[in-house]
């Protein structure tokens, strides 16, 4: 709405594009095709093997962890297929590294994951880049770790898992697949355990300094005795200002 009143000139519909850009345009120079890349470039960050995330399913149920519901639930911007985004990922879930095939690649998270808002406005969807976004990181993070969780502890659960991931039903790999699992999934968890804050941040907040931290001294130097809470949560900043500042992140 701010874009709206700024100036920017709406455009109903966009249906040219050759990538999602909305059910309204707000035209903020940029083209579809460079939207499509800030949205699903990858940047370095290495979550779940990328056939994990695809194919995981909810703590509770059969449907899909990635399913577009359960990711508009936690407020991330959904998004349909693209060049850029085969699987039809939401904004700023992407395949780590670039060019990469098979067990190699990763679902990791970009910039675009908090720096893009959705607005619902007439019933039309408004998606504004740069834009402070309104995803519930903490509670996404719990419910990814409890998904991993259920998936080795439940025969069935894995058993799907495994067929999808492996598209083999020999033992060894199977074993194998169940081994790393787990130690990812215990990875995870205290990497959740680490960061809970005792007053959950609810959406469109995270304390990113914290995790930072966390990761670096703790995790990756293996030096418990630094763990800091991650209890200075902030809203996510719109990202238009950037260059007036000095420093940032």
């Amino acid at each position: 709405l701010l874009v709206l009143l700024a100036g920017a000139s709406p455009h109903l519909p966009a249906q040219t594009h050759p990538s999602y850009c909305g059910d309204i345009d707000l035209d903020q120079s940029w083209s579809c095709s460079q939207r499509d890349d800030f949205w699903f470039r990858p940047q370095g960050a290495r979550m779940l093997p990328y056939q994990w995330f695809l194919n995981l399913e909810q703590a509770g149920g059969t449907e899909l962890f990635r399913s577009s519901a359960n990711m508009d639930q936690l407020r991330f911007v959904t998004a349909p297929v693209s060049s850029s985004n085969p699987d039809g990922l939401p904004v700023g879930v992407t395949r780590e590294p670039e060019r990469c095939s098979g067990a190699d690649c990763w679902a990791g998270l970009t910039c675009a994951a908090c720096h893009t808002a959705r607005i619902e406005f007439e019933g039309h969807s408004l998606i504004v880049d740069g834009a402070p976004g309104m995803l519930d990181f903490s509670t996404f993070l719990d419910q990814l770790v409890a998904a991993l969780e259920a998936t080795a502890s439940d025969p069935a659960k894995f058993d799907r898992f495994s067929n999808a991931v492996l598209h083999s039903s020999a033992p060894g790999e199977r074993d194998a697949l169940r081994r790393l699992l787990l130690w990812r999934t215990n990875e995870l968890r205290a990497r959740a355990d680490i960061n809970r804050p005792v007053a959950p941040y609810g959406f469109a907040r995270v304390d990113a300094f914290g995790h930072i931290l966390n990761q670096v001294l703790v995790h990756d130097l293996d030096l418990a005795e630094n763990i800091a809470p991650s209890d200075a949560p902030v809203s996510f900043p719109c990202l238009w200002d950037t260059p007036q500042h000095d420093f940032v992140q």
